[in-house]
């Protein structure tokens, strides 16, 4: 959270972009890894916690482009918040589907 915060926080990103709409791909992995980290700390995994993840992180990426909209050079971009919550929402797909955490996490079957 902290990079990101610190990214938004630039007037200008180094590097040159590589193809058209290169910055939602990387807004779709940032929030995509930020989800992994958030339900790797989980303890226990059902459908309130995921929603939880969704929720925060949903609201993280909301206040990230208000905070970006009153940065000289950049703005707000509803695009961005689209491309962040594709990504939350492909790995809590992945989890739900059983896919991810599951197979690599050995955790306690108790459910709250």
């Amino acid at each position: 959270m902290a990079l990101i915060f610190y990214l938004s926080s630039q007037t200008t990103l180094p590097g040159t972009s590589l193809f058209p709409h290169e910055d939602k791909l990387l807004h779709f992995l940032a929030y995509a890894i930020m989800c992994i980290l958030f339900i790797g700390s989980l303890r226990y995994i059902n459908s309130m916690s995921l929603f939880k993840v969704f929720v925060f992180i949903l609201i993280y990426a909301i206040t990230d482009e208000i905070h970006q909209h009153f940065v000289p050079g950049r703005n707000a971009s509803i695009a961005d918040l689209f491309a962040d919550s594709l990504g939350v929402i492909a790995i809590i797909w992945l989890e739900k589907s059983k896919f991810f955490f599951s197979k690599f996490v050995i955790r306690d079957k108790k459910t709250y």
